[in-house]
């Protein structure tokens, strides 16, 4: 169970009674970044030793054992823990999922248990969709080329969540995309860039744009800041098929960007 739409444990706990319904046996595994989220929140809570004030809201306390989750992955991606449960689980009655590394656990003790926190190791130029094989696609296409965000604002969690930066390389993008082109044929789409921050510094506006342009993308939508539109680079934006620029103004208050360490000035924004 994908969580990247769950916002709280009771809607989580909704879900998962609604899978018990049709399904009552399954083992049920749910991952995903609101469980990353939840785990750094209860973790960061455990460093301060202090209540915070939404605990109630938050995943691994007392109150939310009942979610009906067998096993919950935690950690930023989580493929390899889903890995070795799933094999884990052939095992049947005798599976023993303690030894997995990056798992909570709901105990017979009203608590969670969990296993040893281990890094992952991701390659992000070679672990992209596999576009042909799935069966149905939406009309907007998802499409990650970075993960992480360098800059800091005091409002944001991306850079808490995910803090190392990860560049996908050209070679990598072109590739994704001219499989995404190849399973979609004739049929129309819009690339919609899920990434944090789409452009770190602007050699990457050109890097991106001119892979989108070299794979006959006709348009896209993606997140930006507004520093990263220029005079030098706003026609290649417009080649490239750019339609929605998604822009984290924040606010046009200078003594306000800087109390939220949003590194941006106003002028930027409004030219």
């Amino acid at each position: 169970l994908s969580t990247t739409m769950i916002i709280d444990h009771t809607s989580l706990r909704a879900v998962a009674r609604q899978i018990r319904h049709h399904i009552p046996d399954a083992l049920l595994i749910a991952g995903g970044v609101y469980l990353w989220k939840s785990y750094y929140m209860y973790r960061k809570q455990q460093d301060s030793r202090a209540k915070a004030e939404n605990t109630h809201r938050t995943l691994f306390q007392s109150n939310s054992l009942d979610t009906g989750i067998d096993i919950f992955v935690i950690a930023p991606h989580g493929r390899a823990a889903l890995f070795q449960v799933l094999q884990e689980a052939e095992r049947g009655s005798r599976a023993d999922f303690t030894h997995i590394p990056n798992l909570a656990l709901p105990s017979d003790a009203e608590t969670f248990s969990f296993t040893p926190v281990q890094e992952e190791e991701v390659d992000y130029n070679t672990d992209y969709t596999r576009w042909d094989l799935l069966d149905d696609l939406p009309k907007r296409i998802p499409f990650r080329t970075s993960i992480g965000c360098p800059f800091r604002c005091r409002f944001c969690d991306f850079c808490h969540l995910y803090p190392r930066l990860f560049l996908r390389s050209k070679d990598s993008l072109l590739e994704e995309l001219q499989l995404l082109k190849r399973r979609m044929g004739k049929e129309a789409f819009t690339l919609y860039l899920t990434d944090d921050n789409a452009f770190i510094r602007s050699q990457r506006v050109h890097d991106v744009c001119q892979t989108i342009m070299a794979a006959g993308i006709q348009g896209w939508s993606g997140f930006l800041r507004a520093s990263s539109v220029t005079s030098s680079n706003v026609d290649l934006l417009r080649q490239s098929g750019l339609v929605v620029a998604i822009i984290g103004v924040e606010s046009g208050d200078s003594g306000q960007l800087e109390r939220m360490n949003k590194v941006q000035r106003l002028e930027d924004v409004k030219h």
